[in-house]
C-alpha cells in the first residue's frame, strides 16, 4: 500500500485540479454565452419597440399628455427601461458593456422625466432616446463582435406588415 500512496496522492491531485478547471472553464463560458444572448435579446426588443420608431418630422402637440398614444409610449418606455435592467442583471458587473447599459436606462429615464414636464414635446424627447439607444447599440455591438447591431424600432414596421391580413 504504502508503496502506491505518492502516485496515488499525485493523480488525485491532478484529478481534483483538472476537474476544478474544468468546472471553472464551464462556468466562465456559460456566463458568457448567458451574458451574450441577453444582450442579443436586448437589442432584439430594442428592434422591434414601436415606441421608438423613426420619426420624420417631429412635432410639438398640444394636448399630448391626454393622447393614448403618448399614454403607449410611455408605458413601453417604461417596460423597455425594465428590460435594460434584466439584461443588465445578466451582465457580468465589470463587462465592458455594463457603462452602455447604464446609459441606456439614463436616456429611458430622461425621457420619461422630460416628457411627463412637458408632454407636448414627447415627439422630440422620443428622437433623442432613440439616438442615445441606437448609438449604446453600436457601442455593445463593437464590443461583442458576435452581437449583430438592430436599429432601434425599425423591426416593428417590418412585423406590421408581416402580421396583417392581407385576405
Amino acid at each position: 500500500m504504502w508503496n502506491t500512496f505518492w502516485p496515488d496522492l499525485l493523480v488525485t491531485v491532478i484529478g481534483a485540479a483538472l476537474t476544478v478547471a474544468i468546472a471553472f472553464g464551464t462556468y466562465v463560458v456559460q456566463r458568457r454565452v448567458k451574458e451574450r444572448l441577453a444582450l442579443q435579446k436586448l437589442i432584439a426588443v430594442i428592434h422591434e419597440k414601436r415606441a421608438v420608431e423613426p420619426i420624420v418630422g417631429p412635432q410639438l402637440m398640444s394636448g399630448a399628455g391626454g393622447l393614448e398614444d403618448f399614454q403607449y409610449v410611455s408605458s413601453s418606455i417604461l417596460d423597455l427601461r425594465d428590460q435594460i435592467g434584466l439584461a443588465r442583471e445578466q451582465v457580468r458587473p465589470e463587462s465592458p458593456v455594463q457603462p452602455h447599459l447604464s446609459r441606456m436606462t439614463r436616456a429611458c429615464n430622461r425621457y420619461l422625466e422630460s416628457s411627463s414636464q412637458r408632454p407636448a414635446g414627447y415627439c422630440y424627447d422620443l428622437v433623442s432616446l432613440r439616438e442615445a439607444l441606437w448609438v449604446s447599440i453600436k457601442k455593445i455591438s463593437e464590443l461583442s463582435r458576435s452581437l449583430e447591431a438592430l436599429e432601434p424600432g425599425v423591426g416593428a414596421r417590418d412585423y406590421d406588415v408581416e402580421q396583417m391580413d392581407l385576405s
